[in-house]
């Protein structure tokens, strides 16, 4: 005996297993931005006082600034670090010495003899970040080089920059 619905049944299994083993694609772009982003805050205020008897004055250091940096270059970065000085003296005028360090070795951004340009602070930086590291500024001078009639303030611009090394 046929079965007037067999024929049927089979069809519609059929239909389901098509729409089931059906596919399509998605495409999806991800994009990688480069970033070469550097932050640093301020310093704050390096007092030099004469001890009696004592032509030179300081060093003194100052530790309230913090730099962070990323990059994700495919070469490795450095970061150098050049003052001006602002609405100082002229440097003729004084004998300060004015230092940088992000870490152990300091250099020299400024001397009697003005700004000494730019100078590598941290060198061989692979892809990645630096997260608040201090810098210290660090300031000597003499009392006989630097004379002043009163408190002076020598303000100093100390711009950092990534470059390719």
């Amino acid at each position: 005996m046929k079965l007037p619905f067999a024929g049927l049944g089979l069809i519609v299994v059929t239909g389901l297993l098509s729409v089931l083993a059906d596919s399509d694609t998605s495409r999806l772009t991800v994009r990688v931005k480069a970033v070469d982003r550097l932050r640093v805050s301020d310093g704050g205020t390096i007092n030099l006082e004469a001890n009696p008897g004592n032509d030179h004055i300081g060093p003194v250091t100052d530790s309230t600034a913090n730099l962070s940096y990323t990059h994700n270059k495919d070469t490795n970065q450095k970061i150098v670090a050049e003052a001006m000085a602002g609405d100082s003296p002229d440097p003729a005028s004084n004998d300060i010495t004015f230092k940088v360090s992000l870490g152990v070795e300091s250099k020299i951004l400024y001397s009697d003899s003005g700004v000494t340009g730019p100078q590598d602070i941290v060198t061989g930086l692979p892809a990645g970040a630096l997260t608040d590291q201090s810098v210290n500024y660090t300031a000597e001078c003499t009392s006989s080089g630097t004379p002043v009639t009163e408190d002076t303030d020598f303000n100093f611009m100390i711009t950092f920059t990534s470059v390719d090394e």
